[in-house]
């Protein structure tokens, strides 16, 4: 489930935060579904 993401395909530091929050929710959200 959990992959590699390229770190050079962000321009900008803002990028490469805003898919890791993405990829976190992501992640809690396929937890809870496990939990449930």
């Amino acid at each position: 489930m959990i992959g590699v993401t390229d770190l050079n395909s962000f321009i900008t530091f803002e990028e490469a935060y805003h898919q890791l929050m993405i990829e976190l929710i992501n992640l809690q959200i396929h937890k809870i579904k496990n939990v449930i």
